[in-house]
């Protein structure tokens, strides 16, 4: 009678025991699972040869609530000290509604062996900008694991391959690796942020689609055996790297003959970056006249622009037609003029122009300019000009006169190594001559073709 009391004792024992588990899982599910990520989930596929798709807890178990990443919302600091997993800085992305964009922050410096007005810059966004805007490009997303995570494993790192069409439009595809206990784990975080785009934490291989550019986490001994299944299943790729840092370097794409090429600025630290694969396509660090400063690494400076500068040593010759007016005889007329620059520093260089007017040869100049270039955006430019410089003409008698001359110069860029142009100059020449005022001062507008060398 007593057994048959103890077992029933047991047994409801057991059924309270299963309800308190079957309540705190599903409470756990309810507070860290989401549409594709389970907290609990256990399973090691292999997919290719000693590279296998695993969950996410595998680099640590979820200790965030959805809640609690809320209440960090916009906030990047915090959310870096608090987010310590893959599994909780994934699950920020998908429970703060991060909006998904394509954009990069676009800048245009002159670089000589870019020709034709300078190279085009892609900078990637920094953590901390996207996450309190809420909206990042795939590549800014990497940035974010890396800034939530670089402190937590031992090495965190992006895994950076060319992209298959080189054009300031294209994409580049950056993944992101965790080495954590000696195998590096390599995930892309973009596709956790778009429904449909990445599968279920189930183990089955009917939920393993990798999309492009690998959505789900990989685990592999070392990333060169990765990049064997990347370029098995990744066609038209022609160069990866591997590199550390606080963010993703900017990039820009050049061509040198029939090559092109991906450049980095040399100022980035070369010890960080590792080229780990080349067919057609190339890496290379090259010299623009600027330091990586930090604006683009740092809120809110990433949303200056990085002063535009032209190649030191640069000449360009300029010849047009102009309208010129002449104050003290209140008239007109048009002439032709032929100018030439030659570039002293990064945005400073020097010009001289020779006028002459159709008809009457009453005014010829030659100006000695100093001219600040700023920043330019690729195909326009823009100088502003100031200085002195003699005047000759011939009012009956010959005369040779200092004056001064200010204005604005543009121009726009129609093929290799010729700009079309308009510029608009105020000319200061007053001076005394056989004991009467004289005033050549006027306006002078004018278009030209630029040719660059």
């Amino acid at each position: 009678m007593r057994a048959k009391y103890l077992c029933k004792i047991n047994s409801v024992l057991m059924v309270i025991g299963f309800i308190i588990l079957f309540l705190s899982s599903i409470s756990l599910a309810g507070e860290f699972d989401t549409n594709v990520l389970r907290h609990d989930a256990e399973f090691k596929k292999e997919v290719f040869e000693d590279i296998f798709w695993v969950p996410l807890n595998v680099l640590g178990e979820p200790k965030m609530t959805k809640d609690q990443l809320l209440e960090l919302k916009g906030k990047p600091e915090e959310l870096q000290e608090k987010i310590t997993t893959l599994y909780d800085a994934i699950h920020y992305l998908q429970v703060s509604e991060i909006a998904s964009s394509y954009e990069f922050n676009r800048t245009s410096q002159f670089w000589a062996k870019g020709a034709d007005g300078g190279v085009e810059w892609l900078h990637v966004a920094p953590a901390q900008y996207s996450l309190k805007e809420n909206r990042a490009n795939p590549a800014a997303m990497n940035n974010i694991i890396n800034f939530f995570l670089k402190d937590n494993y031992e090495e965190v790192g992006y895994f950076w391959a060319s992209p298959r069409i080189m054009a300031p439009s294209s994409r580049p595809f950056f993944l992101n690796y965790i080495k954590h206990e000696g195998r590096y784990y390599i995930i892309n975080p973009e596709p956790y942020v778009l429904f449909g785009k990445v599968g279920l934490e189930s183990g089955l291989l009917s939920d393993y689609h990798i999309e492009e550019n690998f959505a789900p986490l990989h685990e592999a001994g070392d990333l060169e055996k990765f990049l064997e299944y990347y370029l098995e299943t990744q066609r038209g790729i022609y160069s990866v790297a591997a590199f550390t840092g606080e963010t993703a370097p900017p990039f820009t794409y050049f061509s040198a003959g029939l090559d092109q090429f991906i450049g980095i600025p040399e100022t980035f630290p070369r010890e960080q970056f590792q080229s780990i694969y080349q067919e057609r396509k190339e890496y290379q660090f090259v010299s623009p006249p600027w330091e990586c400063p930090q604006g683009y690494k740092r809120f809110p400076e990433y949303t200056y622009l990085i002063p535009a500068a032209r190649t030191p040593g640069e000449v360009r010759i300029k010849s047009g037609c102009f309208y010129t007016t002449i104050a003290d005889r209140d008239e007109g007329g048009f002439g032709i003029f032929i100018s030439g620059s030659y570039q002293l520093i990064n945005q400073v260089s020097i010009k001289g122009r020779v006028i002459q007017k159709f008809g009457d040869p009453g005014l010829t100049g030659f100006i000695g300019l100093f001219s600040y270039n700023p920043p330019e955006t690729g195909l326009f430019k823009v100088s502003i000009d100031a200085g002195p410089g003699y005047f000759l003409g011939n009012m009956g008698d010959e005369f040779a006169e200092l004056g001064w001359e200010f204005g604005v110069d543009t121009g726009v860029n129609v093929s290799r190594g010729v700009d079309m142009g308009i510029h608009a100059k105020y000319r200061l020449l007053r001076f005394e001559k056989d004991e009467q005022q004289v005033d050549f001062s006027g306006w002078d507008l004018g278009g030209s073709i630029i040719f660059r060398f």
